[in-house]
C-alpha cells in the first residue's frame, strides 16, 4: 500500500510539474510574441502543444504565428481545430477568414461573414474580409453590400471606407468614391488611410502628379508601410523617376521579400530600362510560381474527365467511367455521388467468389431448380449483391408462384433493404397462417425488427414450444423478453442455455445486453469482449459494444468496434448512425458527413437522414448547401403541418430566411387554427425586425385565439425588440400569471433581470410568492436560486441548490455545482474546489466552469495553474469581462503588472458592465 500510494504521489507531482512547465512556456511565448520575438514564441508554442496538444491559447496564438510566417494550411488547420475543441470564435474566426482569403478559399470566407453569436469587431472583420473575397471573384455588386452593411455598423471604419472607395475606383466610379472619399476626409483630415486612397482615385483621374504628391505625403505620415510605398514606387516609376522607385523598392523588400506585386513592379522597372534579361528571370519565376498556385484556372482537362465518366456510367461503359472518374478523383476532392460512381464501377469488373461466378455460368440451369435458385439468391444477399437476386426473382415467383421458399426470399430480399414493413406486410398478405419453421423464425426476428415485440415474442414462444431443444430459438426468446421488460424470465433462459453450452456466444450477447439493461456496463463490456474475440465478425456484439463505449465517452474503443461492424455489412444503417454520433460528439465532422452521406446512399429519401447532415453542414458554417438540404426537406415534407414548423427553426440556423418563412406559411395554410404555427410566425417576424408586420400578426392571433399566455408573452417580446424593458418586464409577468405552468415568461424575466439590476428585487419577491403558493417546479427553484446569486444573497441561494443537487434527473447540475463554488470561494475554499472539479467533470469546456475552477486556483495560492485556466476559459469566451478582469489580476499577482494593465486595455474591460467591474477599476488603478 505504501508503495502504490508512493507511486501514487510521484505520479502527482509528475503531472503538476508537466502542468507548471507547460504553463510557463505558453506565457514566455506570449510574451515573446508581444515583444515581435516570432520565431522565439514559435518554438516555445511547440514545445507547450507537444506536451498538451489541445491547450486551446497555445493553439490560437500559434495559428496566429503560422499566420504571420505564411504557413497558410498549416493556419487553417489550427484554427480549425481550436473551433473544434471549444474556442471562443471572436479569437478564432478573423484569423481563419483572412487565411481562407490567402488560400483563395473565398467562398470560405463569405460563408464565414454570416456567423452568428460573435462580437462587433468579428463581424467587422469578417464582413471586411467577405468584401475582399467578392472583389476577388469579380462580384462588386456583393461587396459594395457588405462595404455598406460595414459602415452601417461601424461608420467611422477607416479600413472599410478606404477598401469601399478603391473597389468603387476599380469598377470606374469615380464621382461615387469621390462623394464618399470627401465626405470622410471632411471629418478624418489628418487620416493617412484616406489620403492614401485619395492619391489613388487622384491617380484613376489621370491627374498622376498630385496623386504623386499625396502620396509622398502619406509616406511622410507613415514612413514604413509597405502597401502606401508600393504606391508611392508604382507612381515615381510611372513619372520616369527610376532611381527614386528603385529606392522605395528596396525598403519594400527588406520588409516583404516574397510581395508578388512589388516583384512585378521591378520587373516593370527593369524592361522599362533596358534590362529585359532581368526582367525576364523574375517574370518567369513569378510565372511559375503561380502555375503551381493557382489550380483553379487549369482545370479544364479535369472537367472534361468528370463529364466524360459520368456518360460513360450512364452508358454502362463501366472500365471508361473508372478510367474518367478515377484521374478526376485523383485531382480533384469528388462528391460523394461520384465516389458512388467510381466504386461501383470498379466492383462490376472485379472479382467474385468463386461459387458465384459458377453459378452466374449457369444460371439458366438455376432458375430450373427451385431449392438452387433460392440457395443463389440467399447467397447473393450474403455477399450484398442484392439487385442480382431481384433480377432472378419475378422469373422464379412466375415459375413457382406457390413455393413457400420462393415467398420467403421475397421477405428476406426486403428486409436486406432494410423495408422491414414491407417485408412485414408481405408475409401476411402471402403467409399469414403459414406454421412452417422458417417462416415462423423470420416472422419472429422480422417482428422484432419493426418494434413489434408483441407479436415477436408470440412467434418466439411458438418455435421455443414446438422444438424446445432447439438452444437458437431460446435465445431469441430470451432476447424480444429484454425488449418487453420481462427481465427475469430472460435470466432464466439465458443462464440455463450458457449451463448446456457455457461458451454459447447468442447467450453471452443476450446476457450482455440483460447487464447493460441493468446499467451494469463493465459486466456488459466484458461479456461482448469476450464474444468479439473468438468471433470477430459478431454483428450485434460490435453494435452493442459500440454503444457502451459511447456511453462511457470512450470514443476511440466504440470507433474501432463500429468501423469493424461498417465492414461487415456496409448496407446497414445502424454503425455508421452511431458513428455519425461519435464524431459529431468529437468534433470530427468531416467523419460525421462522410458517415451521413453514406446513409443517404442506403435511404436516399430518409428525411431525418437529410436533417443531420444539415445540422453538420450549419456546423462547418456551410449554409448555402444546408440550405439545400433542407429545401429537399421541405418537398418530403410539404404536407406535414408539425414538421414543417420544426423544419422552419432549422432553417433560421442554416440562415434560410426565405425557407423558414415559407415553411411556417405553409404549416398555416395546412392548418390554418393551430395556435403554434401563428404564434411562432410572430415571433418570426419579431426576430427579422419585421415589426409593424409582427403587430399585424399579433393583432390576428388575439382574434383567432384570445389574449392568452402567449399572446401576452409575444407582446413581451414586441416590447423587448423595441427596447420598452418595463413594458416587455410587465407583458412577461401578465403571461405567467395567466398560466403559472408556463414558464417560458419566467425565464425571459430571468435574463432581464440578470441583464437589468433595478428588475432583480422585484422578479425574486415575484417568485418568492408563486412558490409559497406551493409551486414545487425544479426549474421554478433554480431560477429563483440563480436570481438570488445575482442579488449577492448567497445564503438563501445555497438553501435552494443543496435541495436541488438531491434530485435524481437534474439537467442543470453542473452550472448549479458552479454556482455552489463560487458561493463558497469566501468560505472555504477547499470545499468551494471540490465543487467546482465535479462541475467540471460533467462539462470540461465551459468557460463559465473553467474560470471559477481558475480563480478559485488563484484564490487558494495556486497561482500559475490557476493562470492556465482561465487562459482556457478566455479561449472558450474572450468577451466575458469577468474572465478578462480575472486573468489581469492574477497577472498582477505574478508580478506582471504591465501584462495586466494590457489585459485590461486590449479588452475594453471596464466599459463593460459585470457584477466585479468596481474591483476590476481598482485594479486597474493601482496598475497606472
Amino acid at each position: 500500500m505504501n508503495n502504490l500510494l508512493k507511486s501514487t504521489f510521484a505520479c502527482a507531482l509528475l503531472l503538476i510539474s508537466s502542468f507548471s512547465l507547460a504553463q510557463e512556456k505558453y506565457e514566455a511565448a506570449l510574451s515573446a510574441f508581444n515583444q515581435e520575438q516570432v520565431g522565439e514564441a514559435y518554438i516555445l508554442l511547440k514545445n507547450t502543444l507537444r506536451d498538451n496538444p489541445d491547450h486551446l491559447p497555445s493553439k490560437l496564438l500559434m495559428g496566429r504565428i503560422l499566420l504571420i510566417d505564411g504557413f497558410i494550411v498549416d493556419a487553417i488547420d489550427e484554427f480549425e481545430e481550436t473551433l473544434q475543441l471549444g474556442a471562443d470564435k471572436n479569437l478564432a474566426l478573423p484569423y481563419l477568414s483572412t487565411a481562407y482569403l490567402m488560400q483563395g478559399e473565398y467562398d470560405l470566407v463569405i460563408n464565414l461573414a454570416d456567423t452568428r453569436s460573435i462580437s462587433s469587431e468579428t463581424q467587422l472583420a469578417l464582413r471586411l474580409n467577405a468584401a475582399s473575397a467578392y472583389i476577388r471573384q469579380n462580384k462588386p455588386t456583393e461587396a459594395e453590400s457588405q462595404y455598406q452593411q460595414i459602415l452601417k455598423l461601424s461608420p467611422t471604419n477607416l479600413v472599410a471606407v478606404s477598401a469601399y472607395t478603391d473597389m468603387l475606383i476599380s469598377v470606374g466610379k469615380l464621382t461615387s468614391a469621390e462623394e464618399l472619399l470627401n465626405d470622410y476626409r471632411s471629418k478624418m483630415p489628418s487620416s493617412a488611410a484616406l489620403s492614401h486612397t485619395f492619391g489613388k482615385l487622384q491617380h484613376a483621374k489621370g491627374q498622376k502628379k498630385l496623386a504623386l504628391e499625396t502620396f509622398q505625403k502619406v509616406d511622410a505620415l507613415q514612413p514604413s508601410n509597405p502597401l502606401y510605398m508600393r504606391s508611392l514606387a508604382s507612381a515615381l516609376a510611372e513619372l520616369g523617376r527610376y532611381d527614386e522607385a528603385r529606392q522605395v523598392i528596396t525598403k519594400i523588400e527588406q520588409q516583404t521579400p516574397a510581395d508578388i506585386q512589388i516583384r512585378l513592379l521591378k520587373a516593370r522597372i527593369l524592361a522599362l530600362t533596358k534590362q529585359q534579361f532581368e526582367a525576364d528571370k523574375i517574370l518567369q519565376q513569378l510565372t511559375q510560381e503561380l502555375s503551381l498556385l493557382d489550380e483553379k484556372q487549369r482545370n479544364e482537362r479535369i472537367q472534361l474527365s468528370v463529364i466524360t465518366g459520368i456518360v460513360a456510367y450512364i452508358n454502362q461503359n463501366y472500365e471508361l467511367a473508372s478510367t474518367e472518374l478515377a484521374r478526376y478523383v485523383s485531382e480533384r476532392t469528388p462528391s460523394p455521388e461520384i465516389v458512388g460512381m467510381l466504386a461501383d464501377s470498379l466492383l462490376r469488373f472485379g472479382y467474385y467468389k468463386d461459387a458465384t461466378t459458377a453459378l452466374e455460368k449457369h444460371i439458366d440451369v438455376v432458375v430450373e431448380n427451385p431449392d438452387v435458385a433460392v440457395l443463389t439468391c440467399e447467397l447473393y444477399i450474403s455477399i450484398r449483391r442484392n439487385f442480382k437476386c431481384e433480377r432472378m426473382l419475378p422469373e422464379l415467383e412466375k415459375t413457382y408462384p406457390d413455393n413457400t421458399k420462393v415467398k420467403l426470399i421475397h421477405a428476406k430480399l426486403l428486409m436486406s433493404k432494410y423495408q422491414y414493413q414491407a417485408a412485414s406486410d408481405y408475409l401476411d398478405a402471402n403467409l399469414k397462417n403459414n406454421k412452417e419453421e422458417p417462416v415462423v423464425e423470420l416472422k419472429a426476428i422480422l417482428f422484432g425488427q419493426i418494434g413489434d415485440f408483441n407479436n415477436a415474442f408470440i412467434q418466439a414462444s411458438y418455435l421455443t414450444e414446438k422444438w424446445p431443444d432447439n438452444l437458437a430459438y431460446q435465445i431469441i426468446r430470451a432476447d424480444i423478453a429484454i425488449r418487453l421488460g420481462r427481465t427475469e424470465e430472460a435470466t432464466v433462459i439465458i443462464n440455463k442455455a450458457l449451463k448446456i453450452e457455457p461458451d454459447h456466444l447468442g447467450a453471452k450477447v443476450v446476457k450482455a445486453r440483460i447487464a447493460f439493461q441493468q446499467d451494469k456496463r463493465a459486466e456488459a463490456i466484458e461479456l461482448l469482449e469476450s464474444v468479439v474475440k473468438v468471433k470477430r465478425d459478431n454483428l450485434s456484439a460490435l453494435l452493442l459494444l459500440g454503444q457502451i463505449y459511447t456511453l462511457e465517452k470512450q470514443f476511440e474503443l466504440a470507433i474501432d468496434r463500429l468501423l469493424i461492424a461498417k465492414a461487415l455489412n456496409a448496407s446497414s444503417p445502424e454503425p455508421r448512425e452511431l458513428l455519425v454520433s461519435i464524431y459529431r460528439q468529437t468534433g470530427d465532422l468531416k467523419n460525421a458527413l462522410s458517415e451521413i452521406n453514406q446513409l443517404l446512399n442506403l435511404d436516399r429519401l430518409n428525411s431525418e437522414y437529410m436533417l443531420k447532415k444539415a445540422d453538420i453542414l450549419i456546423e462547418q458554417r456551410n449554409y448555402p448547401d444546408a440550405a439545400s438540404q433542407l429545401n429537399v426537406v421541405y418537398a418530403t415534407w410539404s404536407d406535414k403541418p408539425f414538421d414543417l414548423l420544426r423544419l422552419s427553426k432549422i432553417q433560421r440556423s442554416a440562415l434560410d430566411l426565405e425557407g423558414a418563412e415559407r415553411s411556417i406559411k405553409r404549416a398555416i395554410e395546412l392548418n390554418p387554427k393551430w395556435e403554434q404555427a401563428h404564434a411562432e410566425f410572430t415571433r418570426f417576424l419579431i426576430e427579422q425586425s419585421k415589426l409593424e408586420s409582427a403587430k399585424e400578426k399579433l393583432a390576428t392571433y388575439s382574434d383567432m385565439f384570445g389574449d392568452n399566455a402567449n399572446y401576452l408573452m409575444l407582446h413581451g417580446d414586441m416590447a423587448l425588440a423595441q427596447n420598452e424593458v418595463e413594458k416587455a418586464f410587465i407583458y412577461y409577468l401578465k403571461s405567467h400569471q395567466s398560466m403559472t405552468n408556463f414558464h417560458l415568461p419566467l425565464l425571459k424575466l430571468y435574463v432581464i433581470a440578470q441583464q437589468n439590476q433595478q428588475y432583480r428585487s422585484k422578479f425574486i419577491n415575484y417568485i418568492r410568492k408563486f412558490m409559497s403558493q406551493g409551486s414545487q417546479s425544479v426549474l421554478v427553484k433554480q431560477i429563483l436560486a440563480d436570481a438570488l446569486m445575482l442579488d449577492k444573497q448567497y445564503d438563501e441561494a445555497e438553501r435552494i441548490y443543496t435541495v436541488l443537487l438531491d434530485e435524481e434527473k437534474l439537467s442543470q447540475r453542473a452550472f448549479i455545482l458552479n454556482n455552489m463554488a463560487n458561493i463558497y470561494i469566501n468560505k472555504d475554499i477547499e470545499k468551494a474546489l471540490a465543487y467546482s472539479q465535479k462541475a467540471l467533470e460533467i462539462s470540461g469546456n465551459s468557460a463559465p466552469l473553467l474560470d471559477t475552477y481558475g480563480w478559485l486556483l488563484v484564490t487558494a495560492n495556486q497561482v500559475e495553474k490557476g493562470l492556465d485556466t482561465l487562459r482556457r476559459a478566455y479561449a472558450v469566451n474572450s468577451e466575458d469581462p469577468t474572465i478578462q478582469y480575472h486573468i489581469a489580476a492574477t497577472l498582477e499577482k505574478l508580478g506582471k503588472k504591465k501584462e495586466a494593465k494590457q489585459e485590461l486595455l486590449r479588452n475594453n474591460t471596464l466599459d463593460k458592465v459585470f457584477p466585479d467591474k468596481a474591483e476590476a477599476e481598482e485594479l486597474f488603478n493601482r496598475l497606472k
